[in-house]
């Protein structure tokens, strides 16, 4: 079987925007934010003596609780936007064509070839419409459902990699996801 896919850089960002929420690091900058403007009210508290400061600060840190979500999803879209242009990530944007061999899954570009063998796949999980599998050498791949030509591809692709790699499908996104 072979599969020919292609993937912008803003569909690849737009992936893992859409659900970067459910990630522990984010959900620990959101904790580590209220702490932070909790403290920064606690302190203006203490030390202002003049109200004005005192309301204005809660009402700043007020402000930032309603708006800090869309914030931060916009500073991780800009980080990931940034991190995708590096060299070392042109391979994931070319036209790709993904076959089975014996071994693993064979995955052609204009850029490079790569066996990654069935040992390597490490987690699989089928995601809006992408099939996203991670690896041991973090070469995650996003392949698009639109790929297949029909639903039975993409049953019979997800089959085989289950069957040989004894990988259950997730339908959540990695909660411990990261991209360096």
């Amino acid at each position: 079987m072979e599969i020919n896919y292609q993937i912008s850089r803003e569909e690849l960002v737009s992936f893992h925007t859409n659900h970067v929420t459910e990630t522990k690091n984010y959900k620990y900058a959101i904790i580590g934010n209220t702490f932070f403007l909790f403290l920064l009210v606690f302190f203006v508290l203490i030390v202002s003596k003049n109200s004005f400061y005192t309301l204005s600060t809660i009402v700043m840190c007020l402000i930032s609780l309603v708006f800090r979500k869309k914030y931060m999803l916009h500073r991780i879209k800009k980080r990931l936007l940034k991190i995708f242009s590096f060299e070392k990530y042109n391979n994931y944007f070319q036209p790709t064509i993904l076959i089975f061999i014996e071994d693993g899954l064979n995955l052609n570009t204009s850029l490079s070839q790569r066996i990654y063998k069935w040992t390597s796949l490490n987690k699989i999980y089928l995601i809006d419409d992408y099939i996203f599998i991670q690896t041991n050498s973090h070469d995650d791949l996003l392949i698009p459902t639109n790929a297949f030509k029909d639903s039975k591809d993409k049953e019979f692709f997800i089959n085989i990699i289950t069957q040989n790699t004894n990988l259950e499908i997730r339908n959540k996104y990695p909660i411990e996801f990261k991209y360096q």
